[in-house]
């Protein structure tokens, strides 16, 4: 909240969702979709001021739901998919209005007479991973049911998001934050963020461009990831973090590596259906001294996961107060220590509506404030991408880290006693 202001200056923090509608759409049943689902969900109709303790929610009873249209009919394909791209981009990058829901936008591109492109632009606070499959498919659902008359098969919600705050304030009264404030401060003393620009000086004025490098897991090893984290005793998220660190020890040389990882902090079944914000970061750091095996690294991630898990909150101003590896104006979040991993599993069963076939199309906002992310999704297939910061790292990099992590995952299912140091070429 206290970084607000700073955002219209760097990057916009928004999360993108492109969506391919092919066949004859009904506009108004989806402007009507769109409404419903506003009006369902509290956070969307919620908006954010500064109160004398902080940040104070304002819920209003309804918000007017724009989805303004943008006719591409006249340009081929190519010029389309560049513009809509274009779009996006600036989209992503305008500043939201915190008073004012809802805090997102969304917009309706038409390509041919049943073939439309839908842009949700979104801000983070109002959104994550978890909560964009949830918008889709409500969305979806109740576009059917304006379709057909018929009534919405989506139950009525058990909790909303001002539920959440309420329980998560009730976690962090003044004992339970020293509690946690004590944990994280022991685990980070004496971190070192991850560098992996080998050294060179970062560029005076950074533009915090983006670029991404798609990677698929091949189904076959996808099977047997599976398989062997369950032999194992672990997470498959586990068995993959292992995995992003030993890629990281490898390019790095380094021993002691922080990586914060995103979690869908989703445990009570209210939560499940909830649109909002409710991930948390923790900062990870595994320790690989006198680690020699994959199978060693594995069980050491193993025990820090858990044990990071039973302190689930960090206030990151006190946590990382007076620590040596803070920038100048670096208050503590996630872009301290420029990694980020993350998995999602959440469900996906695929939207239906009517003869309106959706799928979802790759968008990003070309910026980022991170070096290097890694995120995982795994629905059908386990697949995610490489976002990276083009001032410290180019494509033929990324492009070689991404074959190096796919080669670690095949050699470790297959032999997780391999040396730590010969898990990759």
């Amino acid at each position: 909240w206290a970084g607000r202001h700073l955002e219209a200056r760097s990057v916009a923090a928004t999360l993108p969702m492109l969506q391919h509608l092919a066949g004859p759409l009904d506009r108004d049943a989806l402007r009507r979709a769109l409404a419903a689902v506003v009006e369902r969900h509290e956070l969307l109709r919620t908006g954010f001021q500064d109160g004398p303790d902080g940040p104070v929610q304002v819920i209003h009873p309804a918000v007017p739901v724009a989805l303004p249209e943008v006719d591409l009919g006249s340009l081929d394909a190519d010029a389309r998919t560049a513009e809509v791209r274009r779009f996006a981009i600036l989209d992503g990058r305008l500043h939201f209005d915190y008073e004012r829901p809802p805090l997102f936008r969304a917009t309706l591109f038409r390509c041919a007479p049943e073939e439309h492109l839908l842009l949700f632009t979104i801000h983070h606070v109002a959104s994550d991973g978890w909560s964009n499959g949830l918008l889709i498919r409500e969305v979806s659902a109740f576009y059917l049911s304006f379709r057909t008359g018929q009534p919405t098969l989506l139950p009525p919600l058990p909790a909303q998001f001002q539920d959440f705050a309420r329980w998560q304030r009730r976690l962090s009264r003044e004992e339970a934050q020293e509690s946690q404030v004590t944990f994280w401060r022991e685990h980070l003393q004496g971190a070192v963020p991850i560098d992996l620009g080998a050294g060179r000086p970062r560029p005076p004025r950074r533009t915090f461009a983006a670029a991404v490098e798609e990677v698929r897991v091949p189904e076959e090893l996808e099977r047997r990831l599976d398989a062997f984290s369950a032999h194992q005793g672990v997470t498959l998220f586990m068995t993959l973090l292992a995995a992003f660190q030993a890629l990281l020890h490898l390019e790095t040389g380094r021993d002691d590596l922080v990586v914060p990882c995103s979690f869908a902090n989703r445990n009570q079944l209210e939560t499940e259906a909830l649109i909002g914000n409710l991930a948390t970061a923790l900062p990870l750091r595994a320790r690989l001294h006198g680690v020699r095996t994959f199978r060693e690294l594995l069980q050491r991630v193993r025990e820090l996961t858990l044990l990071a898990h039973e302190h689930p909150d960090i206030f990151w101003e006190p946590v990382v107060e007076g620590m040596s590896f803070l920038e100048p104006g670096d208050r503590g979040g996630l872009t301290t220590f420029k990694i980020l991993f993350q998995l999602i599993k959440s469900p996906q069963a695929p939207p239906v509506a009517s003869d309106l076939q959706i799928t979802q199309v790759p968008v990003d906002t070309g910026r980022i404030r991170l070096d290097l992310s890694l995120f995982l999704s795994q629905g059908e297939r386990l697949a995610g991408r490489f976002r990276y910061n083009r001032d410290v790292l180019d494509a033929p990099r990324v492009a070689a880290l991404r074959d190096r992590f796919l080669a670690i995952l095949a050699k470790v299912v297959a032999d997780p006693d391999c040396p730590l140091a010969e898990v990759a070429p």
